[in-house]
């Protein structure tokens, strides 16, 4: 028997019961007029446990409803989080190389002969400015608490070093270098501009990687959503 009807199997048992014994007790007095208040009161009872009982499936009904939007909300979140963190940190390593390019023209690339020189140009120096970047600012609200300022600093800083070279579009930077030292070195010579373009980039790199650094460990744990 289900459940709901358990109380008032238990009322209608109550009743008979009674009502036999009544009868068995004073058959000719018996008259069910008189025992119309308790039978009616045994129905409402039972009526009663079956509307507390309705409406407590439908309370859990309700909530199990709920919980379950709940966990579908929060799948979803998460398999947005997982595209936004790996197209953001593919991003990132595209910066980084970018960057490594330029720092290698300004602070490592050596000529054949001393009396050589490098001449850069604008062009040379691009940074990559990806998309991603800005797509994950407007998405903020997914981003760990701890990278957000990094990635504040790299957007104002690709932006900042984009107008630069804008500026100096029609420039060029020549880097000098010395005779050779004792360890068979060269000692470069680069402008002032180039060494502080070159610290700038750096300073991007150690961003991209302080956020594909934060970002990595989390990945996993988010592909189970996928």
């Amino acid at each position: 028997m289900r459940r709901e009807y358990d109380l008032l199997a238990i009322c209608m048992l109550m009743l008979t019961l009674t009502l036999i014994g009544a009868m068995a007790t004073d058959p000719k007095g018996f008259s069910v007029q008189s025992w119309q208040p308790l039978i009616a009161a045994l129905i409402a009872l039972g009526g009663a446990s079956m509307v507390y009982r309705g409406a407590t499936l439908a309370y859990r009904a309700a909530m199990a409803k709920v919980s379950l939007d709940r966990e579908e909300a929060e799948r979803e979140r998460n398999i947005e989080r997982l595209g936004l963190f790996l197209r953001l940190s593919t991003s990132l390593y595209s910066v980084i190389g970018s960057i490594s390019g330029c720092v290698y023209l300004i602070d490592e690339k050596e000529t054949e002969t001393p009396s050589e020189v490098l001449v850069l140009d604008p062009r040379q120096l691009k940074v990559y400015n990806p998309p991603e970047l800005s797509d994950a600012w407007n998405k903020i609200h997914l981003l760990p608490d701890n990278i957000i300022t990094d990635i504040a600093v790299l957007i104002e800083m690709l932006a900042r070093l984009e107008e630069e070279l804008i500026e100096h579009k029609d420039e060029k930077w020549t880097i000098e270098f010395s005779e050779a030292s004792p360890n068979n070195r060269k000692t470069r010579r680069p402008p002032e501009y180039l060494r502080w373009y070159s610290q700038q980039c750096q300073s991007l790199s150690s961003s991209c990687e302080r956020i594909i650094d934060t970002l990595k460990p989390m990945i996993p744990g988010l592909r189970k959503y996928d």
